[in-house]
């Protein structure tokens, strides 16, 4: 019985995905300019309102939409930090007349800390190497992105959007710990509409 209901789950899950659009996105992110890392996600609409407006004899469309989105990252503060993350995230976005998108998400995710071993010498002249074990933690996450929407007359959507966002976690000491960030990315539309 649950292998049946897997399957009928896959095709209507993939019925769905093939009629609605999902918009592929890569970009830089990072807590810094100095701190570089790379986000890959995915934005697919759950639910969308087409709004069509006439303007000399132009025909535009604003849309409203409520998002799924979900992202794999990594980035890098030098020799203090490295992070993995797996962060899925929900929200609004709002497509105008011209192509200007405006998003609000928020997110819970999962984000794996590093920390590079360092070696120092004491006072004595011993030379001592300090390993701090890796340690997974939950990831909050909100985010807003500004950006541009292109639909050529031929061929895929495409556009950029610059995404700065907040994230927080507590680690294994208790306390909290959280880190502005900024994505700038560009996506493309993985379906011809």
């Amino acid at each position: 019985m649950r292998p049946l209901l897997f399957i009928l789950l896959w095709l209507w899950l993939s019925q769905a995905v093939a009629q609605t659009p999902i918009q592929l996105r890569v970009g830089y992110f990072g807590p810094t300019i100095t701190s570089p890392g790379i986000r890959v996600s995915a934005d697919y609409p759950l639910l969308a309102h087409n709004r069509r407006v006439v303007r000399h004899e132009d025909t535009l469309t604003k849309t409203h939409q409520w998002l799924l989105s979900g992202s794999v990252g990594f980035y890098s503060r030098g020799s203090l930090q490295r992070a993995l993350f797996v962060l899925p995230q929900t929200g609004y976005q709002h497509i105008g007349k011209r192509g200007f998108t405006k998003t609000l998400l928020a997110g819970i995710g999962w984000l794996r800390l590093t920390t590079p071993s360092t070696a120092y010498t004491d006072l004595k002249g011993n030379r001592l190497r300090v390993d701090v074990p890796a340690e997974s933690v939950v990831m909050y996450s909100v985010e807003t992105a500004l950006g541009w929407r292109y639909k050529p007359k031929q061929g895929r959507p495409w556009g950029w959007s610059l995404r700065p966002s907040a994230f927080w976690y507590k680690d294994r000491a208790g306390g909290s710990s959280g880190s502005l960030a900024v994505s700038i990315d560009l996506h493309l539309q993985l379906q011809k509409p």
